[in-house]
């Protein structure tokens, strides 16, 4: 069987790193607004919430300054909270859809992992294998980073996917075992 060498495990380790520079620990706070854009989404939904907010206080505010009553004010804000609610359903359904995509980014790099482990079953040629091996961590580091820097990422996980993940490197390794370790 040809295993992993210490490159490969790097390059898992140096995934690791990656995604701490990519999360919100790093570019999350060097630069918050490219981390928001490429983690949550709908930057271009919050800008118009925002915006529309400002407006709404802002004439909030020109009601109070000339003395108008509470209920005037309650009034304004009445009339104008259909279409904040609209906003921030927009915002939240573009972030829910950021959060999807980058769910199917993960889930593509760790099948792309585990289709590369079922062909190193049935391959002899131990270049090809040792080639096998080293994209088979290249790809882990990648998924690792993605983890590691998306909000929710490790926890994001299901459960499921990650046993199964579990059972096909059992089995796997079972498998390699079984071959004589060529």
């Amino acid at each position: 069987m040809n295993s992993p060498n210490r490159s490969s495990v790097w390059m898992v380790a140096v995934g690791a790193v990656v995604g701490v520079f990519l999360g919100p620990s790093v570019l999350g706070w060097v630069a918050p607004g490219v981390y928001e854009w490429c983690f949550y989404g709908g930057i271009e939904a919050v800008e118009v919430l925002e915006v529309f907010e400002r407006k709404v206080d802002q004439e909030v505010q020109r009601l109070e300054a000339t003395g108008v009553t509470a209920a005037a004010v309650a009034e304004v804000e009445a009339r104008n909270e259909p279409q904040r609610r609209l906003l921030q359903t927009e915002v939240a359904l573009a972030r829910q859809a950021r959060q999807l995509q980058w769910g199917g980014r993960s889930a593509g790099l760790a099948m792309a992992v585990v289709v590369v482990m079922v062909i190193e079953l049935f391959v002899k040629n131990s270049n090809v294998l040792a080639r096998l091996v080293r994209g088979r961590f290249a790809l882990a580091g990648v998924w690792v980073a993605l983890l590691v820097s998306r909000p929710g990422g490790v926890g994001a996980v299901p459960l499921v996917f990650v046993g199964l993940l579990v059972a096909v490197v059992l089995v796997g390794g079972w498998v390699l075992r079984g071959r004589g370790g060529d």
